[in-house]
């Protein structure tokens, strides 16, 4: 008995959309079923190229990772030149930066930027990051976002994620300056990020996220942001007419740091409802004494917390006591061995 085949039967839009829904590898292989999809791929608005696959261990890794790592960016920049959406609604590229390839992949990934501005790209994403252990003979090298592309080409913009990729802090006060519709900034893993400022009514900026970048000034005010992650070590932390954000996560390892932080965010983050902090258990908790300062909004609290041996997890009490509208409590702890 043949089975009727209802999907290839629905509308190109409707197709394209569900396709819009899969990886690249995923969307690609569905040309193999009839020839009713065998061009579909061409006309999605979605490109989202998963990470290839790499062993952790064996012989002549290097040779085996430029080689599929350059395999990897051929089949991108092959997509590229036969995909005909003119507008593209998300571009997400994801793979390790390494040394041997770097002149290679360094021109075609500028050449995707520039394909993708001129497709009035809205939501980008660069992961240049490595994932799990890395083989310690491999070099891996960093990719420079073009300060070109920050400031002119990218104005219908809504979300950047960029990990592993080097902009300084002129080109992202730039940036938010020249994309009227940024809701969305994530930046991880990026040494020349070290001063940044958020300011202005005008942004829409509703979520920021700072991770691992070497912060030494980080001012954020009258910005109308929703959420607010960081990880790192500053010590400057200007905030002004930030009571919007709702959901706040902070690690500072630290020690001492977060403690004289906290202050200054549980005032002006005053309307928060998710609160994650992450520390050293003494000096997160210890040090507030009973006077941890009050979030009367706060709905859920988290709390990830490096522990050594003879303090105790009820110092957290106060913590608790200053969320009297607590519904959700979370604590992870990683205990540490106390060398003597």
């Amino acid at each position: 008995m043949e089975v009727e085949d209802r999907l290839s039967q629905l509308p190109e839009e409707v197709l394209i959309s569900i396709l819009s829904k899969f990886t690249m590898e995923e969307v690609v292989a569905t040309s193999f079923l009839s020839s009713r999809w065998r061009y579909l791929w061409k006309h999605i608005p979605c490109l989202n190229f998963n990470r290839p696959e790499l062993p952790n261990m064996g012989l002549n890794l290097m040779k085996i990772y430029t080689r599929e790592i350059m395999r990897h960016i051929s089949w991108v920049s092959h997509i590229m030149d036969y995909h005909k959406c003119p507008v593209l609604e998300e571009f997400s590229i994801s793979f390790p930066f390494l040394e041997s390839v770097s002149d290679a992949a360094g021109r075609e990934v500028f050449k995707w930027l520039n394909f993708a501005s001129s497709r009035k790209i809205q939501s980008l994403k660069l992961d240049f990051s490595v994932n799990g252990r890395w083989p310690e003979n491999i070099e891996l090298s960093e990719y420079s976002f073009p300060t070109e592309l920050l400031s002119s080409s990218l104005k219908g913009l809504k979300k950047l994620t960029l990990n592993e990729v080097l902009v300084d802090s002129q080109s992202v006060e730039s940036l938010l300056l020249s994309c009227p519709f940024l809701e969305l900034l994530s930046i991880t893993r990026s040494y020349l990020l070290v001063h940044l400022k958020v300011v202005g009514p005008s942004l829409k900026l509703k979520h920021l996220v700072i991770r691992r970048c070497p912060m030494k000034y980080l001012e954020i005010r009258n910005v109308n942001l929703v959420s607010f992650t960081f990880r790192g070590s500053t010590t400057n932390l200007v905030l002004e007419n930030v009571s919007s954000v709702l959901n706040i996560d902070i690690s500072i390892i630290t020690c001492g740091l977060l403690y004289k932080l906290a202050p200054k965010i549980t005032a002006n983050f005053t309307q928060l409802v998710m609160l994650t902090l992450e520390g050293f258990h003494e000096t997160t908790i210890r040090h507030f004494n009973g006077s941890f300062p009050t979030f009367n909004n706060l709905k859920r609290l988290m709390l990830r917390l490096y522990y050594l041996a003879g303090y105790s997890l009820l110092e957290s009490t106060p913590l608790l006591e200053a969320a009297p509208y607590l519904q959700k409590f979370t604590i992870e702890v990683i205990k540490l061995l106390l060398l003597s």
